[in-house]
């Protein structure tokens, strides 16, 4: 099925989101993480590397799980909008296309952030697989799972949330860049950690401004995408050809 293309004079805006449904939505993704981390710490632990490592994958899939069926039951099923209302659209190619080239472009910028934030708060490197360099303890299978999720389906939970409900939201509300602000920053804070939230906030101003001018999600979910598969792929790379501590 192909996804509709949005009519030239619409706006980033879409139907009017209220924020009571964004509130209850973000608190519906909070409560159902809340019980995906009791359970996969009950479940599996991290008493050793490779159990840390299954922990993050089961964590990244469930996480991404909770958003969708947040909005699923909040926008979707209780107040009738489809995905396409979400920004959830086609798009022309050459919005795609930059989608695309950003995306490769930001891992060495995302690259040198890290590596800044490594430094300041002497934070241990290759601790976990979406740390560069390195995957330490990741097998195959676990790699090629990590990869899978991450450039398909963590970016489109993502995008729909951060930026189909909250940045629109608040795009409803304000002009660009303080919606584009406010969000960034939520996407940089779920991502917890203190070289994370910098270097994905940053990122986050990129994918809105994609949807701003694009008028769809697509673009974004594109860059998110091909950023993740980039940054992942190099990591298990580093790792699996030895080359980290060269």
């Amino acid at each position: 099925m192909k996804l509709p293309f949005p009519p030239q004079s619409l706006s980033p805006l879409g139907p009017p989101l209220r924020g009571t449904d964004v509130l209850l939505a973000i608190a519906l993704i909070l409560a159902f993480d809340t019980v995906a981390e009791w359970a996969i710490a009950q479940l599996i632990g991290d008493a050793t590397p490779s159990a840390r490592n299954n922990s993050d994958i089961a964590w990244a899939g469930l996480a991404s799980a909770n958003i969708m069926a947040a909005i699923w039951l909040i926008f979707l099923h209780r107040r009738g909008f489809a995905l396409a209302d979400l920004g959830y659209t086609a798009t022309v190619r050459r919005w795609a296309a930059l989608g695309i080239v950003l995306g490769l472009a930001l891992v060495p910028i995302e690259y040198a952030l890290y590596q800044e934030f490594f430094d300041l708060f002497e934070i241990e490197q290759g601790t976990s697989w979406w740390l560069l360099p390195g995957a330490p303890h990741t097998g195959v299978l676990e790699g090629v799972t990590v990869l899978a999720y991450s450039a398909i389906i963590v970016p489109i939970a993502e995008e729909l949330l951060f930026r189909g409900v909250i940045f629109r939201w608040l795009r409803q509300r304000f002009s660009f860049w303080p919606a584009a602000v406010a969000s960034s920053a939520l996407f940089g804070l779920a991502h917890v950690w203190i070289d994370s939230i910098v270097a994905a906030g940053a990122m986050g101003l990129v994918l809105a401004w994609l949807y701003e001018r694009s008028r769809s999600l697509a673009p974004s979910i594109l860059m998110h995408q091909t950023f993740n598969a980039a940054i992942v792929a190099a990591a298990l790379a580093i790792e699996w050809l030895g080359l980290a501590g060269s």
